[in-house]
């Protein structure tokens, strides 16, 4: 932290110092007006009155951004969490889904191109071969596709042109680990040009070590990706874009660290294996260390492919006719460890299918003398997904150790559309203000069926137990007592009965009972599941089946602003917006249809007030907001008290909470070659109003508390420092780091679930020719080998930490034929 602050003093003094200065001053190469598309059409970032971050490729290729994980050390108030499925969860000024499932969409939306690309784990091949990223902070209610109350993230690619070009780039860093990249692009005749990208990121040795088994490692990186882009030109009016891209991804996921125990289940004597009780926890101050289970080889086996077609058709001097038609789809078969421990308290295995399109189309032109710019247009979207999860609890609690649930496996389907009228209209009443307005109208339904299957008959015949107790009316006697007096009455009963030594037997003898076909038979008799149904309960009926349900939400959502430019280099913007995100579904394993229940929509209202400035020839810039959310039922991942389980997930809705905040951003060079680039944000979030079920089982009121993952204050600073040597040649030096103040990892603020704050430095030094085609970079990521975390999460019996990478160290290479 106080590095930080070190380095946004010197920029403030150097810029003082040397603007102050007469003579000529050369423009860094990371400052430049960056042109952005936010309002779908190409503004300059600072003629926008919306709070944007921008970067065009040769800042990303410069600090080293991979992915859009990458982008959150760039913007303050940006954070991304591990959800424990190779899906990441982004938050934007405490907005976020922190929603474990594959078919979760997100608080933060992301687009290629202006095509929305609905789930988050679709966007891990999103950062080739770019001309800009644009972060834009706030509900996106109006003229982007699904609308979204964090805010969104719009990758632009590049385009082909009218000359020859091609280039490489090649780096190589510890873990032996080489990216690859490589593109060519060109007209192929006088109306048609082609773009193809590909890059390949892979390791041969994991960056993760077990450090129960000496020489065991995990976490080997693999993944390829790739876009092709046609563009026609058919004739002076009509433009015509196709493009095809995907991704694949073979490596291994991260393994989490297990720190703390805490038995599970509330059903009597249900306990935890004796290897997972007495399993040591992860060294403390070593980001490598985890332990995984020998026995299951895991890894990622993922595909995407996306392909689209955009027209665009100028049928009038001043009115455009755009669109925009997409399909992309998803498959994942890959295996988890999310318990930290070298054996099955929790390991998954998944199967997920998606297929998702969407489509639009809108005009947009000028009116009365071009004092109003308009864009109106209808927008279409639809997924189908299907989400297997195949669980093996088998040494934990909720298995009774290896008795019951040695396997158990998760089903859930769903079909959604999404139908959208929008329209905005911008009048510029005089040359100092402009007035916007804009509203769009939505429509969203949802068809969902899911139940927990049995898998072996073992769970088949604890819930035809469970349902007959529940028939009977003595199932929930454990739902009137405390998390720990129902541990206090398990730990009585598991000393009186021998049940943890005697669970390999027992479950084996239930397997060859369930291969003998007497349960099928015990269930026909009781009326409950036999081998390889499903087993959730009726909440009503208990009786257990296939969960089915749907939801149909509309909403209208919309954008007030006023701009004031007292000046061509100072805008000041005034804005009133409201944004919605749909509800879903959760895909998780159920003991009641309870745990189905949906989130609807959630709501917030937003009021901001901002700022953007820059002097001296645009070599200072300085940004600055202050905004308010009233935030309306909030989804949230959470626990509920199951009157049989105890504390299991769920999906709930927030009724209201309260965001609001500050940021600014100053970008300066001083004189020539230096560039410096502060970023601040604080943060505060609280419930106002919420009652429900802390991650111990135990009913709390959350009023007053933080929202999740939503830092009190961040600071991210660059600098960077070119100068010539041997006449024809520049070198380069340059930091950037970050600083995020520590955060809760769950609404219930447990002091167990807070993540630390942390502090990332980032080095590099670059030496190049003046007008040559290549360059050479040595790089440092996390130079003080900062032991950090992104998450923290419970599963059953223990708390787990996803940590962030630790210090590594390598070259790249880029050359441009």
């Amino acid at each position: 932290m106080r590095l930080a602050w070190l380095m946004a003093l010197s920029s403030v003094v150097c810029i003082d110092a040397a603007l102050a200065l007469d003579g000529e001053r050369k423009r860094s190469s990371l400052i430049e007006e960056v042109v952005v598309t936010a309002q779908k059409r190409e503004q300059s970032a600072e003629d926008v009155g919306i709070a944007i971050s921008a970067f065009s490729d040769d800042t990303l290729k410069a600090l080293g951004i991979t992915d859009t994980a990458d982008l959150t050390n760039l913007v303050a108030g940006f954070s991304y969490t591990d959800s424990g499925f190779s899906i990441p969860v982004y938050t934007l000024r405490g907005v976020g889904f922190n929603e474990i499932s594959q078919t979760a969409t997100s608080a933060v939306g992301v687009y290629i191109d202006e095509v929305n690309i609905p789930f988050p784990v679709m966007t891990k091949g999103a950062n080739l071969d770019l001309e800009r990223v644009e972060v834009l902070k706030g509900p996106q209610g109006t003229l982007y596709g699904r609308n979204t109350t964090g805010g969104a993230v719009n990758y632009i690619s590049k385009k082909p042109g009218e000359e020859f070009e091609a280039g490489i780039s090649a780096s190589y860093q510890k873990y032996s680990q080489s990216d690859l990249e490589a593109y060519v692009s060109g007209p192929l005749s006088d109306t048609l040009g082609a773009r193809f990208a590909v890059r390949d990121i892979r390791s041969s040795e994991g960056w993760q070590y077990d450090y129960t088994r000496p020489g065991a490692e995990l976490g080997e990186v693999d993944k390829q990706s790739a876009r092709f882009l046609l563009v026609w030109d058919a004739d002076e009016d009509v433009s015509i874009q196709w493009s095809v891209d995907g991704w694949r991804d073979r490596g291994e996921p991260q393994s989490p660290q297990y720190f703390q125990f805490k038995n599970f289940s509330a059903l009597p004597a249900a306990e935890a294996s004796e290897n997972v009780q007495n399993h040591p926890t992860a060294p403390e101050g070593d980001a490598r260390a985890t332990a995984y289970n020998p026995e299951r080889e895991l890894g990622l086996d993922q595909n995407y492919i996306a392909t689209s077609v955009r027209t665009d058709w100028q049928f009038s001097e001043s009115t455009t006719f755009t669109s925009i038609l997409a399909l992309q789809r998803f498959d994942g078969n890959d295996s988890y460890n999310n318990d930290g421990l070298n054996v099955s308290d929790l390991d998954y295995d998944t199967a997920t299918d998606t297929t998702a399109w969407n489509a639009e189309f809108r005009f947009s032109g000028y009116a009365f003398d071009d004092s109003v710019q308009w864009v109106a247009g209808y927008f279409y979207s639809g997924d189908e997904l299907e989400d297997t999860r195949f669980t093996y609890p088998t040494e934990s609690s909720g298995g009774y150790g290896g008795i019951f649930v040695r396997q158990v496996d998760l089903y859930s389907k769903q079909d959604a559309e999404s139908h959208a009228l929008f329209g905005q209209a911008e009048w510029q009443a005089s040359e100092e203000f402009k007035y916007t307005l804009g509203l769009r109208y939505t429509s969203d339904s949802r068809e969902y069926d899911a139940c927990t299957r049995d898998a072996d008959g073992t769970t088949a015949s604890l819930f035809q137990a469970v349902g007959a107790l529940q028939r009977a009316g003595l199932g929930d006697v454990f739902s009137l007592l405390t998390s720990d007096q129902v541990s206090q009455v398990g730990q009585v009963v598991a000393g009186l009965l021998p049940i943890t030594a005697l669970s390999e037997p027992i479950g084996q003898a239930l397997v060859a009972a369930a291969n003998a076909g007497l349960l099928d038979l015990t269930g026909d008799l009781s009326g409950g599941p036999g081998v390889g149904d499903c087993v959730t309960l009726n909440s009503e009926t208990n009786e257990s089946g296939m969960v089915r349900g749907g939801l149909d939400e509309d909403n209208i959502s919309g954008r007030i602003a006023v701009d004031w430019t007292p000046s061509d280099a100072m805008l000041f913007y005034a804005s009133y917006s409201i944004g919605y995100k749909a509800g879903s579904y959760p895909s998780l394993l159920s003991a009641t249809d309870e745990q189905y229940t949906p989130v609807t929509q959630e709501r917030i209202e937003a009021f901001e007030l901002g700022m953007k400035a820059q002097w001296y020839d645009g070599l200072l810039k300085l940004n600055g907001s202050i905004f308010r959310y009233n935030y309306q039922d909030k989804q949230l991942f959470t626990v509920f008290k199951d009157p049989i389980f105890g504390a299991i997930q769920r999906l709930d809705n927030v009724p209201e909470s309260i965001v609001q905040g500050l940021e600014l951003e100053v970008q300066a060079a001083p004189f020539g070659g230096l560039f410096t680039s502060i970023g601040f944000s604080l943060l505060d979030t609280e419930v106002k109003n919420y009652e429900g079920i802390d991650i111990n089982g135990d009913e709390q009121d959350f009023s007053g508390n933080e929202l999740d993952y939503a830092s009190p204050m961040e600071v991210t600073a660059v600098v960077n420092y070119e100068w010539p040597v041997l006449s024809d040649y520049s070198a380069s030096i340059g930091f950037d780091g970050k600083y995020s103040d520590a955060a809760q990892g769950d609404l219930s603020n447990d002091p167990i679930t807070v993540r630390p704050s942390y502090f990332i430095l980032n080095a590099r030094v670059g030496f190049s020719p003046y007008d040559g085609p290549w360059n050479i970079q040595a790089y440092v990521r996390n130079l003080t080998d900062e032991v950090y975390f992104n998450s923290t999460q419970f599963q059953p019996d223990v708390f787990v930490r996803y940590t962030g990478r630790p210090r590594v160290y390598g070259m790249r290479l880029d050359y441009e034929f």
